[in-house]
């Protein structure tokens, strides 16, 4: 029997023009596929944002329905020791209906993502202990059921007439626009009303639409 001589069996290497060809060929199909897979990344961390924000505002809800129709800050105990400015304090409260610390945390919040709560405890990942640095959303202070219609929590990166906030703790006319830098979702902001609906992606929102009376904001 006669076989192919040994020269002709060897298998056949890439050539430098091939290997450069294969190269560029990958190099194409991922700058098409990353831009995909960052918008996809980017879109499951808006939609796990709103549904936080949705468990957070049912809570509020269900407290309230507990607590004669209050919100953490307007009971017996919020008025003896809730300051505006501790906003981790109104979600402390709430930590029997919300069971879960973690939906406080923004998934694109990066820049606190390593002091995420996994408990409300005095542990070292608790929220007692790691308080505001564990929250990603403001809380309006004087929201109640009754004006459902009130812009209730929502992102923290917020502007206020183009301008970052100076303080964890303003005063605003209710009729007062929000809106959101580029810090969590570009530009754009989720949030839940009193009511426990919730708007997502959106550019801007009055805090509680044509009325005047001012209103507080807790920013952690």
């Amino acid at each position: 029997m006669r076989t192919a001589p040994h020269s002709l069996r060897r298998n056949r290497a890439f050539t430098r023009l091939e290997l450069f060809v294969v190269i560029s060929i990958v190099a194409v199909l991922l700058s098409m596929l990353l831009p995909a897979l960052f918008k996809a990344k980017a879109k499951s961390s808006r939609i796990n944002c709103a549904s936080n924000l949705k468990l957070i505002a049912l809570s509020f809800k269900m407290f309230a329905g507990d607590n004669d129709g209050c919100y953490p800050a307007h009971t017996p105990a919020g008025k003896i020791f809730l300051a505006p400015d501790e906003v981790w304090r109104h979600f402390y409260m709430l930590s029997n209906e919300m069971g879960s610390a973690r939906i406080l945390m923004c998934p694109k919040d990066d820049i606190r993502a390593s002091t995420m709560a996994y408990s409300f405890g005095t542990e070292s990942n608790g929220l007692y202990t790691l308080k505001d640095r564990a929250v990603s959303y403001f809380v309006n202070v004087d929201a109640n059921e009754t004006n459902a219609s009130m812009v209730l929590i929502g992102d923290r990166n917020l502007l206020i007439a183009g301008q970052s906030p100076a303080s964890t703790s303003l005063t605003l006319p209710g009729n007062t626009m929000l809106q959101w830098n580029r810090d969590l979702h570009g530009l754009r902001g989720n949030v839940a009303l009193a009511d426990g609906s919730v708007f997502s992606q959106i550019p801007s929102i009055q805090i509680w639409t044509n009325h005047s009376t001012p209103v507080r904001l807790a920013i952690p």
